[in-house]
């Protein structure tokens, strides 16, 4: 005997499979409620159980006074190889733009330094840059790097997107390992502003140690917008 279909998983059904297949494509607003009420013929309750189990899967977005937006599930950053976050990006095929690029020579907080085995009060190179794909802005980062074998990269601002291919190429250093500290933060007035977000948007924030061989060399700090980015974590027992 076959089950008949609730009105709710009816609409449900029909918009994940209008996003899957690209008719409502990342960042689109979804129609307003009561346009959609007349598209499906059904009531506004039902359109809000549809909606709500889609955003619960990732689908959607709700924002008040905004709409509902389309949101990309598919962005993985797999934690078992060392890869950035632009990288990931590119290898999904997303077209990866940054702003407010600039390198320059600081005294950084007294955590950097611990985390890079420097003394109190030496110099780091600091890289801030928001990093978008498709158009839309997906992260803040923020690098401190050993300057030891950086000579001139304070002239090198705005000049690449993924800082681990431009280390490789420009100056030869390829990290070896990275140990990741993932939490989550909820997005504050600065971070509303640049990721366009809401205030309090659940944030993933990964604090990063990269290693050249045995030597810590970056101390990262990434913010990304929780609904448009996936780690995937490959578990074996030993």
């Amino acid at each position: 005997m076959n089950k008949k279909i609730s009105a709710y998983q009816r609409v449900y059904a029909q918009i994940r499979r209008d996003i899957l297949d690209g008719n409502y494509k990342t960042g689109m607003l979804l129609p307003p409620e009561p346009e959609l009420e007349k598209i499906f013929q059904v009531s506004r309750t039902t359109i809000r159980k549809a909606i709500s189990m889609l955003q619960s899967e990732g689908y959607l977005k709700v924002m008040q006074g905004h709409g509902t937006e389309i949101v990309d599930i598919s962005t993985i950053q797999r934690l078992n190889s060392l890869t950035s976050l632009p990288e990931s990006l590119i290898e999904k095929g997303y077209e990866v733009t940054i702003q407010g690029d600039y390198i320059k020579k600081i005294i950084p907080p007294s955590y950097v330094n611990d985390a890079l085995n420097q003394k109190e009060g030496a110099e780091v190179y600091k890289i801030e840059q928001v990093q978008y794909a498709n158009g839309l802005p997906i992260s803040i980062i923020v690098n401190f790097l050993r300057p030891d074998y950086l000579q001139g990269l304070e002239n090198h601002s705005s000049k690449f997107v993924d800082l681990y291919e431009f280390l490789e190429t420009q100056y030869n250093i390829i990290l070896t390992t990275a140990v990741d500290h993932i939490t989550a933060i909820k997005a504050d007035f600065l971070d509303s502003q640049i990721l366009r977000v809401p205030i309090g948007e659940p944030l993933l924030y990964n604090k990063r140690i990269g290693y050249l061989n045995d030597m810590a060399f970056e101390c990262s700090i990434t913010k990304i917008i929780a609904d448009r980015y996936e780690y995937c974590v490959h578990l074996k027992r030993e």
